[in-house]
């Protein structure tokens, strides 16, 4: 999976990719959001796709649902 749309979606948002998170439930979500330099979560809802469990993604967390991003991130 090629960054260049998260790339772009960053620099629109006028951020550095670094300093982004990418949330995806597809193991190609996680590639490119590591490519981009972006940290990886896993939704664990959703698409999900075929293959490989979610926890082999080798993102930086898997969410189990989507309350738990404001958890990772750390609000209330």
């Amino acid at each position: 999976p090629h960054p260049g749309p998260l790339l772009e979606a960053a620099r629109r948002a006028g951020a550095d990719a670094d300093c982004c998170v990418y949330v995806g439930d597809d193991a190609r979500d996680v590639q490119a959001g590591r490519a981009a330099g972006m940290a990886t979560l896993a939704a664990a809802w959703g698409y999900l796709g075929q293959g490989e469990p979610i926890q082999a993604w080798g993102a930086d967390a898997v969410l189990p649902e989507p309350a738990a991003l404001l958890h990772w991130l750390g609000l209330p």
